[in-house]
């Protein structure tokens, strides 16, 4: 006879009376809430109800759930924030960010994609904006607006074997050139496959489509991905640009991140430019390209249009900030 071993573990929820005050039924429903947590934190677990811990998954999960409700009903917008090269000021295409209304008022795109992060929504909603900008491409080109025209997607996203396709489909839909668009890859460090991810944006790559590094400055992955991905352009994190101009060293990081990115090749786009006397300070380090309050707000596309137009018509150079 042969002795068959098994072995067992548990994981425990536990709420505490009368901290936790509630009812029986109530208290043993929090209980079973506290088990199912300590289950997804890889069972053998024990884990104790949280009152404040419980609102904020509840809280994500009515936000999920209105989430997919405006997608389902096309509620989200995308508005599109100019981009100048600095050298000359005329327009070098622009940034489309998702803006999103309710009646309680405009939820920041932070919170989205936190509500969204690690669930099947990050993917829906990435190719939501990814049909829908190319779309407003057609409109763009119709007047004679060159991009290119940024996207932000999800580290999920380029770790997709499907998003080559994807893309590809939706170019093929919208007869957009790869170049007319870029990819902006976001919290860089979340990637958890990294050569995986490397296959998928060379197949990107081979449709024409371009890579520009996030944020770039602020955490340390990024000198570690500067060279072993396809990226085109590195932006600098609107933090440093703001304080340039008054802060050493800040201003030493710009200086040090465009010495880096220029021996490369890498043209720089610098975010937050809200001052005449940052855009010149820019300038005279050579930065390439930059957008920020100072130079125009988000917009919905109509009046993106209307400003790329009004912009092109005014022949003085540089253009002068708002």
């Amino acid at each position: 006879m042969q002795l068959v071993k098994f072995k067992i573990s548990a994981s425990i929820g536990v709420t505490i009376y009368p901290h936790d005050q509630a009812d029986v039924d109530i208290l043993i429903r929090h209980a079973d809430q506290a088990m199912y947590e300590a289950k997804d934190r890889g069972k053998s677990e024990i884990c104790y109800f949280d009152i404040n811990r419980s609102r904020s998954i509840e809280t994500r999960k009515k936000l999920l759930k209105d989430i997919q409700h405006a997608l389902t009903n096309n509620q989200f917008e995308i508005f599109y924030q100019p981009r100048i090269r600095l050298s000359d000021g005329k327009l070098a295409g622009a940034e489309a960010l998702l803006r999103w209304e309710t009646p309680q008022g405009q939820i920041p795109p932070s919170e989205i994609v936190a509500a969204l992060r690690n669930s099947y929504g990050e993917w829906e909603l990435d190719n939501w904006v990814i049909e829908k900008v190319l779309s407003d491409i057609k409109h763009f080109k119709e007047k004679r607006l060159d991009g290119p025209y940024s996207i932000n997607v999800n580290p999920s996203s380029i770790e997709n074997p499907t998003f080559p396709d994807v893309l590809n489909t939706v170019l093929r839909k919208w007869n957009i050139a790869g170049e007319d668009i870029e990819i902006e890859i976001l919290e860089i460090e979340s990637i958890k496959n990294f050569d995986l991810a490397r296959n998928i944006l060379n197949q990107c790559k081979a449709l024409g489509v371009n890579f520009s590094l996030d944020d770039f400055g602020t955490g340390y992955s990024s000198l570690t991905y500067f060279h072993a991905l396809p990226i085109s352009k590195v932006k600098i994190d609107q933090r440093f640009i703001k304080s340039a101009h008054a802060d050493p060293d800040s201003l030493l990081l710009v200086r040090s991140i465009l010495a880096v990115a220029n021996a490369n090749n890498k043209p720089v786009i610098a975010e937050g430019i809200e001052t005449e006397t940052i855009a010149k300070t820019l300038t005279e380090l050579d930065c390439g390209y930059g957008q920020g309050f100072g130079i125009a707000i988000p917009m919905p596309m109509h009046d993106y249009i209307n400003w790329a137009l009004s912009t092109a018509s005014d022949s003085s150079t540089p253009k002068k900030l708002m």
